[in-house]
């Protein structure tokens, strides 16, 4: 059905548009060369690039009127997707708001969610729609998941009016897919000002917070060799598109001497050591049940292609 919905768009749209020469230019212009935020990508064929080319110009064509696709935007940005890249998709299609919460004119807009079992990585447009152009640098989000012990923030990208920000959280309990809660108070500055539902009593603040619910899809996940250090450290290690957890006999976060290692196939590599101010990645940890062992997460601050990874390290030590 949605295959069939598809091909009636394109056949309704493409009927009507002339492709110039210099739109054909403008569109491979915009298309050829582009990379998603921080994945690298195994090289792509000729033949593929060529078939990718055309298809682009047929799309781009065709989005210049998207209404027909509307209902269908998640399968179609997927298509793109897949020949190019989710940075270009995004470009072409609109996006798929899954939830929204207004506070106080910001507007929270939750893109897109992928989950594993304890952690789960959140796509997010900030917009003051007041009008008074409130997003200066240095904001955060105050809320979460009501089972996070943790988090993490990246901002993409800036401006009074709008940012664009990617929320990494470890949960204390699995992340139910089908139900994910995000909770919103507003945000802070490092400065002490605030935006949102605060009622100040007793120098305390006490949060009405807000919650908007929605689906997370499922992140890919890959198992390593165990690592283990000496006769002390011992690391059972799993990675998704955005965390690395490891199992182990000690916390990472309380060992400033820890770092580790992503080696991709194409010999680029990536290092996450204890992160410092301004580090685009975090770390978190707790005991599942009291337990002997210890669940660390290393959040990248980026997204990494997983099936590209060649090896990962620990403390120079390869799995």
């Amino acid at each position: 059905m949605i295959t069939s919905n598809i091909r009636h768009a394109i056949d309704t749209q493409y009927a009507t548009i002339t492709i110039t020469s210099d739109f054909r230019e403008s569109i491979l212009k915009n298309t050829v060369g582009r990379n998603d935020l921080g994945t690298t990508k195994p090289a792509v064929r000729p033949m593929r690039c060529r078939l990718a080319a055309a298809i682009a110009i047929c799309l781009g064509a065709l989005l210049l009127s998207v209404s027909a696709l509307g209902a269908v935007s998640r399968t179609v940005n997927a298509i793109i997707a897949d020949y190019f890249s989710q940075d270009l998709a995004r470009m072409l299609m609109p996006l798929e708001t899954i939830a929204s919460l207004e506070v106080e004119g910001i507007r929270y807009d939750v893109i897109s969610a992928i989950a594993d079992e304890y952690d789960m990585f959140l796509e997010l447009e900030i917009k003051d729609i007041s009008g008074e152009a409130r997003l200066v640098e240095g904001f955060w989000i105050n809320g979460g998941p009501p089972t996070s012990s943790s988090g993490y923030h990246t901002i993409a990208s800036i401006s009074p009016t709008t940012c664009r920000m990617y929320q990494y959280y470890a949960t204390s309990m699995p992340v139910d897919l089908d139900n994910v809660e995000l909770q919103i108070n507003g945000i802070s500055w490092n400065g002490g000002n605030r935006i949102g539902i605060y009622e100040h009593e007793d120098n305390q603040f006490e949060r009405d917070s807000l919650t908007m619910s929605f689906r997370a899809d499922r992140a890919e996940s890959r198992q390593f060799e165990p690592v283990s250090i000496g006769n002390a450290q011992y690391f059972e290690i799993s990675i998704s598109p955005f965390a690395l957890h490891l199992q182990s006999n000690v916390d990472i976060v309380n060992d400033r001497d820890f770092y580790m290692e992503v080696h991709m196939n194409d010999g680029e590599t990536y290092t996450f050591n204890w992160p410092v101010e301004g580090a685009k990645h975090g770390f978190s940890s707790f005991s599942r049940d009291n337990g002997p062992y210890v669940q660390n997460s290393i959040f990248f601050g980026q997204l990494l292609d997983i099936a590209s990874i060649d090896s990962i390290s620990i403390n120079g030590v390869i799995s």
